[in-house]
């Protein structure tokens, strides 16, 4: 309940944020560029940076207890507070259009954090309703397509390097070494809160072996080590976290599963990819378009897009 409330505050304090950038972004409509009272607008934006900087730091504490506030969350109120700081110089330069311009895009990013902040406000009132469950078992479900994700990047990432990592797949090595922290945040959070909740026993007892290979896999990461068995640390990692979900679902169902006799189903598998194949070189474009509008961040777009090309280069060499 503590959560909620501090997460109500936060929430009127980036909504008062963006009312008052919008207040002043319409007085600086009204002034010519050569007015002094430029002077005067560019302190309020400098104070309206500062308070949501006040704002930020609230935000960071509360995630340091609740899984509830997410990255992109953090990303928005960051890129409105640039934006806020760049209007406040270009204020300063008598470039009021431009001004203009950065205040517009900071309210945006206020705004699209305040709606983050109530949607996750909104799923929170829903889990707490079915008595929390769906809630332990949302998280889980978003960590896990997030460790598939980061899983699919680090293999694109692993196929592409040729020896030793290029300066540039260093830097992406990084980044994605930040998203498995995060990962880790994540479910620690996750664990704590059902503690808290009183959910603990609805979720398996190995969550801490899964964040302690969360971090052997971050190590590796931030050393630049990108091997097999990096990678086969990460298909463990999403195993026991999709393993999590089938715990909490078989143990809430348990009085209603029925004994079934056992099936033998036949699966064909799918056709080995022939990169001579148009048709199936157009597959793999479509598939990876598809992910990159639905399923990864944008930071991850350029990796994917590289893996593709590599993917078209080795089969013009091969033809070669």
């Amino acid at each position: 309940m503590q959560t909620f409330t501090d997460m109500m505050k936060i929430l009127d304090n980036i909504i008062s944020l963006s009312k008052q950038q919008e207040d002043l972004k319409r007085e600086s409509e009204k002034l010519n560029p050569n007015s002094s009272m430029m002077d005067e607008l560019a302190k309020q934006e400098k104070d309206l940076s500062n308070n949501l900087g006040n704002v930020m730091q609230q935000m960071s504490e509360l995630s340091q207890k609740t899984f509830a506030i997410s990255p992109e969350m953090g990303k928005s109120l960051g890129d409105a507070k640039k934006q806020m700081e760049m209007s406040v110089e270009s204020m300063k330069n008598r470039n009021g259009s431009l001004a203009l311009n950065q205040q517009g895009e900071a309210m945006k990013s206020l705004n699209e954090a305040a709606m983050m902040m109530k949607g996750k406000m909104e799923s929170m009132m829903q889990g707490g309703s079915q008595g929390g469950m769906m809630s332990l078992m949302q998280q889980l479900q978003q960590m896990s397509g997030q460790q598939m994700n980061l899983n699919n990047l680090t293999q694109m990432l692993q196929r592409m390097q040729q020896g030793g990592l290029t300066p540039q797949q260093q830097l992406e090595m990084q980044r994605l070494a930040q998203q498995q922290q995060l990962i880790q945040k994540s479910l620690g959070q996750l664990n704590q809160e059902a503690k808290i909740s009183g959910q603990s026993k609805k979720l398996p007892a190995d969550l801490d072996n899964i964040m302690r290979k969360m971090q052997e896999v971050i190590t590796d990461m931030q050393g630049d080590k990108l091997d097999d068995d990096l990678i086969q640390k990460q298909e463990h990692i999403l195993s026991k976290l999709l393993d999590a979900q089938k715990s909490i679902n078989e143990r809430d169902y348990e009085k209603e599963r029925e004994s079934r006799s056992g099936e033998t189903v036949l699966m064909e598998s799918p056709a080995e990819l022939d990169l001579n194949n148009p048709d199936s070189k157009n597959k793999i474009r479509d598939e990876l378009n598809k992910a990159v509008k639905e399923g990864y961040l944008r930071d991850y777009e350029d990796l994917i897009r590289k893996y593709y090309e590599t993917l078209q280069n080795e089969n013009i060499n091969n033809e070669l």
